[in-house]
């Protein structure tokens, strides 16, 4: 099972429970059918789509209070910060 964690945008990505990426990395989602990027509010339940996850530019994690900015605990959303 795939989770999608989303607040104004797509900050963490689960499977089986396990934590495959989280902010900074940029979390993309694509429909599936038409390719068109979807934006979180156009998200929803039975829709086929692929979810791509491209590594942050190097100058979110160059500091510490750049990457805490970013992270998805800045959201509230505590145990979803890659190790």
């Amino acid at each position: 099972m795939h989770r999608v964690v989303t607040r104004s945008e797509a900050l963490a990505v689960l499977t089986d429970g396990l934590l495959v990426a989280s902010a900074p990395t940029i979390i993309v989602i694509v429909d599936a059918v038409s390719r068109e990027i979807l934006e979180v509010t156009e998200l929803g339940l039975a829709r086929n789509v692929a979810v791509f996850a491209v590594p942050a530019p190097q100058w979110w994690n160059a500091r510490a209070d750049r990457r805490a900015k970013v992270l998805p605990s800045a959201y509230g959303l505590d145990d979803l910060d890659a190790a």
